[in-house]
């Protein structure tokens, strides 16, 4: 008897859909026990092309119910890696969607931003979730959010553009603008220059996906929150086994916390409020990797250390150290997912005297050790 066979339905000309796929089928290798369905060895797309399907199970970014109710009269068993629609009751993996938002509402206010803004769309429900994450916690920090009206087409700019410039026109400067995803964030990009509004000095933007594609489309490189895409492939591979092998799931969604921002210049703002500030910021991300004194940073910049600190305080919302624990952390974060380091090696590449000091900082910055970190990251 033969393998059971698999099909996989995701999108592969988006980031999402690729990451996916790469961590199912890192799961397919690691266990050797599906073979996964092809058409003519091209893979299967959409999951409406199952509809005449006998298979033994699908993982697919679902969104038709129809489609779903034909499989499941089948018993095909199902897993769904979209939060696109909401109310299927299947098992579900994918992306913490309000932790998306509020990590991008954090983002913005480490950079001093007054005024948050976002442009989402209409009946997602991942972009009604990230938008609930960001307004969170800019309530937290008293700043309003600007919602631009939902723009009424996906891609074309000729439909979208003119809801989004006419938000822009109105919206007060300088304004940091969540889009829903990266294909949003490079309209808000080019809608502010037709404006003649400079990105990131008037309007900052940040998307979601961390899309290489997209970024290198925009014309000002686009900062981007990037999902922990291959754990919401591998944990679906998981879930998917136990369904086929008779095991109950709950159908509630397994949430995959988002990897974080990549920076690059479309929030890249802080450079143009205070260039001492930006060259502090600049200095302690470079040196990320080594123990920093605080004195070190205050030499660098050329100036006392109390104009400094409180020039940075203003800007950035920290003290120095505070700063200098933050990037440590994210250069830990990093190592724990990227490499197989033991805990000390991990602490003295990543700024550490030693592991003891890197598990106190690590669990007060993020509620949790690094050792768990590293468990939730990396499934395979």
């Amino acid at each position: 008897m033969g393998l059971p066979t698999v099909a996989v339905c995701v999108n592969l000309d988006k980031s999402y859909g690729i990451g996916v796929l790469r961590g199912i089928k890192r799961w397919i290798r690691t266990h050797n026990v599906w073979h996964v369905f092809t058409r003519n060895g091209n893979p299967v797309i959409h999951a409406s092309e199952l509809v005449n399907w006998s298979g033994d199970g699908v993982i697919a970014q679902f969104g038709d119910a129809h489609v779903i109710e034909v499989l499941r009269s089948r018993k095909i068993p199902l897993v769904n890696v979209s939060n696109r629609v909401s109310g299927f009751a299947l098992p579900a993996v994918h992306s913490d969607d309000i932790m998306v938002g509020k990590i991008v509402a954090e983002h913005f206010l480490d950079r001093g931003l007054e005024h948050l803004g976002f442009v989402g769309y209409e009946g997602y429900n991942y972009a009604v979730e990230r938008l609930m994450g960001f307004a969170d916690r800019c309530t937290e920090a008293k700043r309003p959010v600007h919602r631009c009206p939902d723009p009424p087409d996906w891609e074309d700019y000729e439909k979208t553009g003119p809801v989004i410039e006419q938000w822009l026109r109105e919206a007060p400067k300088p304004l940091g603008v969540f889009a829903a995803n990266d294909m949003r964030a490079r309209h808000v990009i080019f809608a502010a220059q037709r404006l003649g509004l400079r990105v990131p000095e008037d309007v900052a933007v940040v998307g979601v996906d961390n899309d290489e594609l997209q970024s290198q489309l925009a014309d000002v490189p686009l900062s981007s929150v990037e999902l922990a895409t291959e754990t919401i492939g591998y944990r679906a591979a998981q879930i998917l086994a136990q369904l086929m092998s008779g095991e109950w799931v709950s159908h509630a969604p397994t949430l995959v916390p988002p990897i974080g921002v990549i920076t690059r210049q479309s929030s890249d703002v802080l450079a143009s409020r205070d260039p001492i500030v930006a060259k502090a910021l600049e200095f302690i991300q470079q040196n990320s990797g080594r123990e920093l004194p605080v004195t070190d940073v205050v030499t660098y910049t050329g100036i006392s250390r109390r104009s400094l600190e409180v020039r940075f305080k203003k800007i950035v919302g920290r003290t120095l150290q505070d700063e200098i624990w933050r990037n440590h952390i994210e250069r830990a974060k990093a190592l724990l997912i990227e490499t197989d380091l033991p805990m000390p090696d991990i602490a003295r590449q990543s700024g550490f005297p030693n592991a003891s000091r890197l598990s106190s900082v690590f669990r007060r910055e993020t509620n949790t050790t690094p050792t768990k970190y590293r468990r939730l990251y990396r499934q395979y």
